[in-house]
């Protein structure tokens, strides 16, 4: 009996660390507003490398990214994201899909007059578990979990300078071993500003707490530093970089972002 709980443990370790930490969370300039076009196509590659307790992942994902607007002072916004992943750690290397997550909620422009705009998205979501658990080590959590978020961007009425705040609750689901890990609260801040008609420069900070059950307060914090170069109206190229400060019982590296968003 303890021989096979301390398996089930090594499973639900493994399974927690290949999926934590590989995707950039979603603190970013301009997060709250919506494209100039009705549609928007984001593709985005990123690379991590983190550990936890002796056990070094290093996971490549590369996330497509489809996103609906309309209106323009109110309205709504809906997203779907694909993400294939490349995992390995000590157990082995794995590729394939990973857990698609879909979305949909109101989005609306504040106009404060002299003093610029505030831009508000919010969303409910699924996360789907669509990525593989019996390989090793495991492409996605096995749950179906349900979340919310609000994303929010301030910018100058000459748009030079912002602030941009993310909040995300991701309410899990039980996963194929019947364990319901902790909840999840994550949060970002990023201030940003121009430093030439084209390019702009942001950093702040992003983290995850877990919230009750046995992982309760365990959390992961990390510095951003963050790059973006608009080529045109229709599409913009953006590289994220972050580094771990604060954990615990969470993996610690770096993450890797580079994406182009291109609208149409």
């Amino acid at each position: 009996e303890t021989t096979m709980k301390n398996k089930l443990a090594s499973l639900a370790g493994a399974f927690a660390l290949a999926g934590a930490g590989v995707e950039a969370k979603a603190a970013d300039m301009g997060i709250g507003s919506r494209g100039p076009t009705s549609y928007q196509f984001d593709q985005r590659v990123s690379y991590s490398d983190r550990e936890l307790n002796g056990n070094r992942t290093q996971a490549s994902t590369g996330n497509s990214i489809f996103k609906y607007w309309n209106g323009n002072e109110k309205g709504i916004w809906a997203f779907l994201n694909v993400p294939f992943r490349e995992v390995s750690n000590n157990s082995g290397k794995s590729s394939g899909l990973g857990d698609v997550s879909l979305g949909i909620g109101p989005r609306g422009r504040i106009d404060l007059g002299e003093n610029g705009n505030l831009y508000l998205l919010s969303y409910v979501g699924l996360n789907l578990p669509t990525g593989d658990v019996d390989k090793r080590p495991a492409l996605g959590n096995g749950r179906l979990d349900k979340k919310v978020g609000l994303f929010s961007t301030y910018s100058t009425s000459d748009k030079r300078f912002g602030l941009d705040i993310s909040l995300e609750y991701n309410f899990t689901g039980e996963n194929n071993l019947g364990v319901k890990p902790s909840d999840e609260l994550s949060a970002g801040m990023i201030v940003s500003g121009k430093i030439s008609d084209k390019w702009k420069f942001g950093t702040g900070a992003v983290g995850t707490m877990k919230q009750y059950g046995k992982n309760d307060g365990d959390h992961q914090l990390s510095l951003r530093g963050i790059l973006r170069y608009d080529h045109s109206k229709k599409w913009h190229s953006v590289f994220i970089l972050d580094k771990d400060v604060s954990t615990r019982n969470m993996p610690s590296g770096f993450n890797t972002t580079a994406l182009i968003r291109y609208n149409f």
